[in-house]
């Protein structure tokens, strides 16, 4: 996989936890400075364990 940023434009990603750590290092081995942030979702009623609900 070959990833391409100009470092100018800011690259958000969200990724699960199984797979960020190798997330980060496939940015950082391709030049492009990453940085770990940790989000919370809070989320009003019921969900499916597998679907986020429409609106």
């Amino acid at each position: 996989m070959s990833l391409i940023n100009d470092n100018e434009t800011p690259l958000v990603v969200c990724v699960n936890e199984d797979n960020k750590s190798r997330f980060l290092g496939l940015l950082r081995e391709n030049g492009i400075e990453a940085v770990e942030v940790e989000i919370e979702i809070e989320v009003d009623g019921n969900l499916d364990k597998d679907r986020a609900p429409v609106k």
